[in-house]
């Protein structure tokens, strides 16, 4: 990896599609709000090989050459972009030759959060809906933004300032809140934290999905964590959503009026919803709107 990744960067991943553009404009904009670098990080293969009826081949220098500088024209062209949005920006270009997922999980090493898009081009292609943005999501060590939806030349998204946050009720989702308040003080959007329980299908106390409006040790125990982060951000207007139901379900419903999306990630893989192949992965995969994946406190899943 060429040049290193500034510590505390907002950083986000590029190629040449019109997507990854509009992830640049969203980065541009949180670095902005947070008063942090950007860096811009780009990766390519330097020495790919071609297979034919004759076999593999690997091209020349030439080729090696030209893609070299193709990735130097991604990169200075992405820096330009970003100086035509914010001037004063602090930018640091890092290209790598590295498998995509390995660049993007080295530069989340030292960045305080990571930005791809939703779809790309080559190596970076399907950064959301192929296994590259999953395994980021699921693997990086700072929170990753997936960028999805219409957002404007300041990189706001376009009439959609609702976050919506999802937690299950239990310490490893509490970094994922912390996250979705200060987006929402940051943007001065609502927050809405959604908690889904289970649907009771069998037996004397059978249960339908839908709003959960008694008073439940769930929701003492979600408005009690709710309100403590709320005394860290006055200024947000913060709603409490107690559920049954499918989180997965519900949460890409309602991305669908959303700004982004806020979802935990434990630590490790393991059982259960929040895990590998449950919310988190359905909500990367379909939500309608950016979707912010938060690993959990260390120990937060002990």
């Amino acid at each position: 990896m060429k040049d290193e990744v500034p510590a505390g960067a907002v950083t986000v991943g590029v190629d040449d599609s019109d997507d990854c553009r509009v992830a640049l404009r969203w980065a541009a904009h949180q670095a902005q709000l947070e008063q942090r670098p950007l860096c811009i990080v780009h990766a390519y293969d330097p020495h790919p090989v071609v297979y034919s009826g004759w076999g593999a081949t690997f091209p020349g220098l030439d080729l090696g050459d030209a893609l070299d500088k193709a990735a130097e024209e991604v990169l200075h062209k992405a820096r330009h972009l970003v100086r035509e949005q914010a001037p004063d920006l602090p930018v640091t270009l890092v290209w790598s030759t590295l498998d995509a997922r390995e660049a993007l999980a080295e530069s989340a090493r030292t960045a305080a959060l990571l930005v791809v898009a939703s779809r790309g081009r080559g190596r970076m292609a399907h950064l959301l809906v192929g296994s590259v943005g999953q395994w980021v999501a699921q693997h990086a060590q700072c929170p990753v933004v997936v960028v999805r939806g219409e957002i404007d030349p300041a990189g706001e998204t376009v009439d959609h300032r609702w976050v919506v946050a999802g937690s299950d009720g239990t310490p490893a989702s509490e970094a994922a809140l912390e996250f979705a308040f200060a987006q929402a003080d940051q943007r001065r959007a609502r927050l809405t934290v959604v908690h889904c329980l289970p649907v009771e299908v069998g037996g004397l106390h059978r249960t339908h999905e839908g709003p959960v409006a008694e008073r439940t040790p769930e929701r003492e125990a979600l408005e009690e964590t709710v309100a403590k982060l709320a005394t860290e951000h006055p200024d947000v207007r913060v709603e409490v959503d107690l559920r049954r139901g499918s989180a997965a379900g519900y949460l890409t419903h309602v991305s669908d009026g959303a700004g982004l999306v806020v979802v935990g990630s434990k630590p490790r893989h393991g059982p259960g919803p929040w895990g590998l192949g449950g919310v988190r992965r359905a909500v990367v995969e379909h939500a309608r709107c950016s979707v912010a994946v938060v690993p959990g406190h260390p120990g937060s899943d002990d």
